[in-house]
């Protein structure tokens, strides 16, 4: 059986012997279908079949559309429906039926049916005592329904809550006055290193229960250093304590704080050969766990290099933590990078990054100590939280502007920390030996700063040979610099007098060979021909033909740019 009342058949099987046992007549519990549900009697024997007659239509049907109690003590009225045994049509003498309402709707009847004259007597004599009863039975089942339906809800919410305390962040302890554990969620025993069959707070953590409406550090017996706040709750509950990994809320806190721009591959702009080759290193070593080393003159773009690494990696979705190293502040240093121990202590940059990548910059001016600390970390592949080792899980790109082999002949760096560091190595080549790279650099600074994609600015010629000329100690942090200086306003072209007066200067002093600088000359012309016409066959054809040269002249000057025709 389906339905409501089939959930309740016990409790309908007592209601129909109780009116058995009250008045000596027979009595049925049929549910919205007329199935018999429980009954007495000849009705005991037919439990699950179906009562005969439709819903709309007999005494039973009015009693379900109408939800009013009724008694027909005629039951030769054709309107009143006749029942049929096994044997056949029984004729009933009287019957009466009370409906069961749950939410105001008819979910089925009790009925009592009297068969023989000695019972219609009975039931004419006490007509509206039995109606009554009926109903009240009927009443009773009512509230049976009421009470599951309850019941459930109250087992499907303290489930839904059970589920939300499992799946969230914090863990909860429920503990009780005298520091008996109530409750400990899921994510709770995750915090803690628990199984969840431990009886009191002192199990758990080596100090007192803490404080109501304060924040504190909790050091546990096992697992990492965390957060607790705790509060109070009403009688007969007790402290409801909310856990929070230290680590994941500074992660947070990093997070928050510091808005990482991403670097696609694409965005390291170039066309010549050492362009090329560093987005290919950068697509080779992404991929992979090990430390990478990057080595070039400062403003070489070391940074955004180990940037790309981690974005174009499987830990792009992780933190990228950076670290600028700064040896005059050895002791701060070292809680930057390694956190401090104890209860007040931080997490440090290599926990912080858990899950991404640990950006040393500057990484020839670790001091020795430091060094030292660093690479027993990278040789047990383990980091300290709190009283806690965990495995270290982040990759750690570092950055240098010196060799750091001559650094290690010289004894200031440590060799095998370098041979950790150097297992993926990115030479840097600056930017005055590759400067075939300057017009598309330049483009690529220049649109950058252009937040309204409708809006473009470009580089006229003559600034461009400026660029061109100019050896660029700086490297690209020079001339990104540049760019968005001379870009500043709505000026649609960069002209020659937008661009700072040393440019202008030296365009005036020929200092180097005649080769050099009518090379530089001619880049200056050809490359933004070949931004305006394309790069493709087609394009250098048109860039031959507006210079008045052959494809094949085209083609050797630039390979003389150090650039693939």
């Amino acid at each position: 059986m389906t339905g409501p009342l089939a959930r309740i058949a016990q409790d309908a099987q007592q209601v129909t012997e109780a009116i058995r046992a009250a008045f000596g007549i027979d009595a049925e519990v049929v549910d919205r279908e007329l199935r018999i549900v429980a009954g007495t009697g000849l009705y005991a024997t037919r439990v699950g079949s179906f009562e005969e007659g439709a819903v709309g239509g007999g005494l039973y049907g009015r009693v379900l559309t109408s939800g009013r109690a009724e008694a027909a003590l005629d039951t030769s009225d054709p309107s009143y429906d006749p029942i049929v045994s096994r044997g056949g049509v029984v004729p009933e003498q009287a019957d009466f039926a009370a409906p069961i309402l749950l939410h105001g709707a008819a979910v089925g009847i009790v009925g009592l049916i009297a068969f023989t004259e000695d019972q219609l007597a009975i039931v004419r004599l006490r007509s509206e005592a039995i109606l009554d009863f009926c109903r009240r039975l009927a009443d009773l089942l009512a509230s049976r329904l009421v009470a599951i339906e309850r019941l459930e809800a109250l087992e499907a919410m303290q489930a839904h809550l059970q589920l939300i305390q499992d799946h969230v962040d914090e863990g909860i302890l429920l503990v009780g006055r005298s520091g008996d554990l109530l409750l400990i969620s899921a994510p709770a025993r995750e915090l803690l290193g628990c199984s969840g069959s431990e009886r009191s707070w002192q199990d758990l953590f080596l100090s007192d229960l803490p404080p109501a409406g304060q924040r504190v550090r909790l050091q546990p017996r096992r697992g990492e250093l965390l957060l607790a706040d705790a509060r109070w709750l009403p009688e007969p509950a007790g402290l409801l304590v909310i856990l929070r990994s230290v680590e994941a809320m500074q992660q947070l806190a990093y997070a928050l704080t510091y808005v990482h721009t991403r670097v696609p591959v694409a965005e390291l702009a170039g066309r010549t050969n050492e362009s090329r080759r560093l987005r290919s290193d950068v697509v080779r070593l992404a991929p992979a766990a090990t430390p990478v080393l990057i080595w070039g003159e400062p403003g070489a773009g070391a940074s955004a290099v180990a940037s790309a690494l981690h974005d174009n990696g499987p830990r792009r979705d992780g933190p990228f933590v950076s670290v600028p190293i700064d040896p005059a502040a050895e002791d701060a240093l070292e809680r930057t990078i390694f956190g401090s121990p104890g209860e007040t202590g931080n997490v440090g940059a290599l926990a912080l990054a858990s899950g991404g990548s640990l950006h040393l910059d500057h990484v020839d001016r670790l001091p020795l100590g430091l060094q030292e600390r660093l690479l027993e970390t990278m040789r047990t592949g383990s980091v300290t939280l709190g009283s806690h080792r965990r495995p270290l899980a982040c990759r750690i790109i570092a950055t240098t502007t010196t060799r750091l082999s001559d650094a290690v002949r010289r004894g200031d760096f440590l060799g095998d920390l370098y041979g950790h560091l150097s297992q993926g190595t990115i030479r840097l080549t600056p930017l005055r030996r590759r400067k075939g790279d300057i017009p598309d650099l330049a483009q690529a600074f220049l649109d950058r700063r252009t937040h309204e994609p409708e809006k473009t600015q470009a580089i006229d010629p003559g600034a461009m040979r400026l660029l061109l000329a100019h050896s660029w100690p700086g490297n690209l942090r020079e001339l990104r610099a540049v760019i968005e200086v001379a870009a500043r306003g709505d000026r649609a072209f960069i002209l020659p007098e937008h661009l700072p007066q040393r440019l202008q200067r030296e365009a005036r002093m020929p200092e180097r060979p005649l080769d050099e600088m009518s090379r530089e000359f001619e880049a200056s012309v050809i490359l933004p021909l070949l931004g305006a016409f394309g790069s493709d066959t087609g394009g250098k054809r048109k860039v031959a033909e507006h210079l008045g040269i052959s494809l094949a002249t085209l083609y050797r000057k630039l390979k003389n740019f150090d650039i693939s025709p």
